[in-house]
């Protein structure tokens, strides 16, 4: 994808529609969800035996549902990022990844929202790649704003020999380039991974 106005407009739409997906699934499907498990718990109280056992089983796959349709939405489109900004959102990243990882710097103040998207996607792809495929121990989130733009960088201690003409990876420089900015991604076999993206920030 070639960087300008009508790619990033492009980027900027699919972005919204993530957004209103996460919003009809917390509106909708967890919602209808949450009561069904309000209501196996009501029922629970009226029963006793095999059949207070079977409504007690439901209402736990139930829950295990809600849990897996949470983490989607919230993979679809990260309202925490939109309320709260970047530092809790790439927090939550790191907090949630398999393999031990840290946000090491973060700009303190907001930046422009396509800014910290593309940058919490940057992080969200790669920490992806770490948990899937590196076998790593650890993992190090950096972002900084200097001269006008933001770079954030993930690095791991994994085997390394991610490529970068994969479809998440390649997905991600489109994403980086639409709004002007660039990708790079360092895995040389055994010594880890470092991807890094340097985005403006006018």
């Amino acid at each position: 994808m070639r960087p300008g106005p009508e790619s990033a407009r492009i980027v900027d739409a699919a972005d919204e529609f993530r957004r209103r997906l996460e919003r009809q699934l917390h509106d909708g499907a967890q919602q209808r969800l949450a009561s069904a498990v309000l209501a196996l718990s009501l029922a629970a109280r009226t029963l006793t035996g095999d059949a207070a056992a079977l409504v007690a089983e439901a209402r736990e796959e139930l829950g295990l549902a809600m849990a897996e349709l949470r983490e989607l939405a919230r993979d679809i489109y990260p309202v925490l990022l939109a309320e709260a900004g970047l530092g809790p959102a790439l927090a939550s990243l790191t907090d949630r990844c398999p393999v031990p990882a840290v946000v090491s710097a973060v700009p303190g103040g907001r930046l422009p929202p396509t800014v910290e998207r593309t940058c919490y996607f940057v992080v969200f792809e790669a920490l992806k790649n770490v948990a899937g495929h590196s076998h790593a121990t650890r993992a190090e989130v950096v972002v900084r704003e200097q001269g006008g733009q933001v770079s954030v960088e993930v690095s791991d201690d994994g085997v390394g020999g991610a490529d970068p003409g994969g479809p998440g990876l390649s997905g991600l420089a489109d994403r980086v380039a639409a709004h002007g900015g660039r990708l790079w991604v360092e895995s040389p076999h055994g010594t880890g991974t470092r991807v890094r993206a340097d985005v403006p920030c006018g």
